[in-house]
């Protein structure tokens, strides 16, 4: 059984990773206009990358933060939802809690309460379309409480479950008026403004648990790499926030994309695949796709990949530096 936590030092404690963990995932801030209900403010809006969010936050009454899609502008950012929740006690007006469950692991939950302005988007809203096995029964003061079980506080994942959740809630709200749901820059099209933007790729440091631990970005690495090596040779390159690499040529038509994984086993692979299409779904005109990944062993692999018209385009670290060792053999594809 999950139980709502209400003891103030508690809360204090678990805000503190919460706001840690995304903290860690920022690749970019800037000074925003953010919109809500009834007004607009200027905030220091944080932007995660890779799962395409921003997020902000302000102390009060509650600990405060509001989340929106896509890469941030400085004006006319919507929030999505909000991720609130209170200094101390109890109030199910607010919709962020933390709740424990028997053997002390804390968990980040979500009661619903979405909001937005517009009539028949609400709480009501929220539990006929989130998932139900994702959806607990938590002690919620002198009362049970059904709540949105986002992931568990000290996760790895957290922050991507975090992003899953605030993608999940755009959807809902988008579908109670039918608009269909098009995320910004998924979909590369011809009329992009081409550029790169570096990811990260240096090692951070934080505390987990009295230890310490690295998160080193390989995949900003390979990515970075790759970039420079291929301007270097004279290409073109963009990325956008779903889109690792691609290049195009003088006249702004796109010639190739890349999709990097730094490991292909399990459902990487699928994904890889899938992402390559999807990216590529809209053009007329035949595309290179390219996967780049971790040299493997497997020519069986490659053959099938070749047939969906998919170039594997190898790499290793050696010496701290990320080798490409068969990129001359694509140079003549891409």
């Amino acid at each position: 059984m999950f139980k709502i936590i209400d003891n103030k030092t508690l809360i204090k404690k678990a805000h503190h990773l919460f706001l840690r963990k995304l903290n860690e995932q920022v690749d970019r801030k800037i000074h925003a206009i953010v919109g809500f209900l009834g007004g607009s403010v200027k905030k220091s809006v944080s932007w995660i990358r890779k799962f395409d969010i921003w997020y902000t936050s302000s102390k009060g009454r509650r600990y405060g933060h509001m989340f929106g899609i896509g890469e941030p502008k400085k004006t006319n950012n919507s929030i999505t939802c909000e991720i609130n929740f209170l200094v101390k006690g109890i109030d199910r007006r607010i919709g962020g809690a933390f709740a424990e469950d028997d053997i002390g692991n804390v968990y980040l939950v979500h009661r619903g309460k979405i909001g937005g302005g517009k009539k028949g988007i609400g709480k009501k809203l929220f539990f006929e379309k989130y998932p139900k096995k994702n959806l607990v029964t938590v002690t919620d003061g002198d009362k049970k409480s059904k709540v949105a079980l986002i992931g568990k506080l000290n996760s790895p994942n957290l922050v991507n479950q975090i992003a899953q959740f605030i993608h999940k809630v755009e959807s809902i709200k988008k579908s109670k008026y039918k608009i269909p749901l098009v995320r910004r820059t998924a979909i590369l099209s011809e009329s992009n403004n081409h550029s790169f933007n570096k990811e990260f790729s240096g090692i951070k440091i934080y505390e987990k648990e009295k230890r310490k631990i690295e998160s080193n970005g390989l995949h900003g690495k390979i990515v970075n790499t790759l970039e420079s090596i291929l301007r270097e040779y004279g290409y073109k390159t963009a990325n956008t926030t779903r889109i690792d690499l691609y290049l195009y040529n003088e006249v702004g038509k796109i010639k190739t994309i890349f999709e990097v994984k730094t490991n292909i086993n399990g459902l990487n692979l699928y994904a890889a695949i899938g992402q390559l299409y999807l990216n590529s779904i809209n053009f007329k005109d035949k595309i290179a796709l390219i996967l780049v990944c971790p040299e493997f062993n497997d020519d069986e692999l490659v053959s099938r990949l070749n047939r969906l018209n998919i170039k594997v385009l190898s790499y290793r670290s050696q010496k701290n530096k990320v080798i490409f060792p068969n990129l001359t053999d694509l140079i003549p594809n891409l």
